[in-house]
């Protein structure tokens, strides 16, 4: 099979994704430790944003990785933060359709040259990730600590990824994740 032909149907399902993006709590139900811990994998749009994170920082050398991985967890935390203080906060769904694209064309077409864009980036990203978990979970404590655990078991499965992945496959994952933000642009 042609690497083109591949790439394009990979693109595709990305695209294709999101009638099942979205992570919501079921209406109805009270945010605990447990539904923050199962929140980042209801939806794909927080858990391929937490993978293309651990992804990007597998690609980076030695201590950057962890600080790009820390800046992500952080800015979850303090959009988590910033809503429990009542700030407001316009179209977060924008910025995650937004995160996917640009991190996905990145792993897709390698890293940018001047590899320290990706913490601003990132940081801003995960901004919009935290807000959205914040506004769906409410902003309590044991949402927040579940949604942290795991964020950062999906982080590290994505680093983990990133250092197993060939030069293809991790293009292609990028396609992936690129994909996903294309369909929540357009559906």
């Amino acid at each position: 099979m042609k690497r083109s032909f591949l790439a394009g149907i990979i693109s595709i399902v990305g695209i294709l994704l999101p009638f099942t993006l979205y992570a919501h709590t079921p209406a109805g139900a009270m945010p605990d430790f447990s539904s923050g811990l199962f929140h980042p994998l209801s939806g794909v749009d927080h858990l391929f944003a937490a993978i293309a994170v651990g992804m990007l920082a597998a690609r980076l050398p030695g201590i950057r990785a962890l600080v790009l991985m820390a800046v992500f967890l952080s800015g979850l935390l303090l959009a988590y933060l910033a809503v429990a203080i009542g700030l407001p906060w316009l179209s977060f769904e924008v910025g995650i359709t937004v995160s996917l694209i640009v991190m996905g064309a990145m792993m897709a077409t390698g890293l940018p040259r001047r590899r320290m864009v990706l913490l601003p980036l990132v940081g801003l990203f995960s901004l919009f990730h935290g807000w959205a978990h914040a506004v769906e979970l409410g902003a309590m404590f044991a949402p927040a600590a579940g949604m942290a655990v795991s964020t950062t078991v999906i982080v590290g499965a994505g680093y983990l990824l990133g250092h197993a992945f060939k030069a293809n496959a991790y293009r292609y994952a990028g396609m992936l994740v690129g994909g996903a933000g294309v369909g929540l642009a357009l559906f």
